[in-house]
């Protein structure tokens, strides 16, 4: 990501991530490790930011400033495919396959996973 964030524009998905720090991380696996139960998950997280928001504090705090375009679902989806099908041509695995269909909960829990 480091090395990413010095190319010019710099394009990004739309949508976000939670952010956390070492130092909560650290208090979460004490706070667990004291008083926790087994088996029981506890969500963590300092705050939510958009991943323009996200990658311009990370390109600040390396002394620049960068412009960060959104591109949309389709045109992302569209050059996944492209990269799917190159892949294909060329019989190689890219891990990642425009195929396939996330199954929703409701599809889930009908086939019994």
């Amino acid at each position: 990501m480091v090395k990413y964030i010095h190319s010019t524009p710099f394009f990004y998905m739309k949508g976000g991530t939670a952010c956390i720090s070492a130092k909560t991380v650290g208090r979460a696996v004490v706070s667990a490790l004291e008083g926790g139960e087994a088996g029981k998950c506890i969500p963590i997280g300092d705050e939510n930011l958009t991943w323009p928001e996200l990658l311009t504090h990370q390109a600040a705090a390396d002394g620049r400033q960068i412009r960060v375009v959104s591109l949309s679902t389709w045109l992302i989806k569209t050059g996944l495919y492209g990269l799917w099908l190159v892949h294909q041509l060329l019989g190689r695995e890219t891990g990642l396959n425009p195929h396939n269909k996330r199954r929703t909960r409701k599809a889930r829990s009908r086939s019994g996973v």
